[in-house]
């Protein structure tokens, strides 16, 4: 068996950064845009045959779809307190839940947030196996922007009460 050398060592250690790296640069990401939606003074809306006035939500766009209008599944709102942790931690959270706040109603379970060095994962716990990736820098800038126009809102931000699931 011959013995490394510091310079076979040396070439296996580059090999595998520029594998790791090809290997990012194939990883689809995905586009994440929170929209605030704000409710003035006499306008309602109808979900879940609950309406609503004088309030806002904050609905999820992925890759450019308005999850709540254009499909059938993962129809909830965002959990503006959990969605914040996301922006400094990992973990297990509840960024979506049902429009009424209780998240067992619509079958919504945490989201497991990984923040890696250039991306931001979210892996649904439930039977969807949905995975999105995101670039870490727009998905920080996304929660940032959305942070200012909620520090600016004349009206309660939905849901006013959350139920986690059990």
């Amino acid at each position: 068996m011959q013995e490394a050398t510091f310079a076979s060592i040396q070439q296996a250690i580059v090999k595998g950064i520029c594998f790791i790296q090809w290997t990012l640069g194939r990883i689809k990401m995905n586009r994440i845009h929170f929209e605030l939606s704000v409710l003035e003074r006499g306008e309602t809306v109808e979900y879940e045959n609950i309406i609503y006035s004088d309030c806002a939500f904050i609905k999820l766009h992925i890759d450019g779809i308005d999850l709540i209008k254009q499909t059938e599944d993962r129809k909830g709102v965002i959990v503006w307190d959990e969605l914040k942790k996301t922006l400094l931690n990992s973990g297990d959270f509840l960024v979506l839940t049902c429009m009424c706040g209780v998240a067992d109603d619509a079958g919504f379970e945490y989201i497991t947030v990984q923040r890696n060095q250039n991306t931001v994962e979210w892996k649904f716990n439930d039977n969807t196996n949905i995975e999105w990736t995101f670039d870490r820098n727009q998905y920080d800038q996304e929660i940032m922007g959305l942070s200012s126009k909620i520090d600016t809102l004349e009206v309660d931000l939905e849901p006013k009460y959350v139920v986690f699931p059990e």
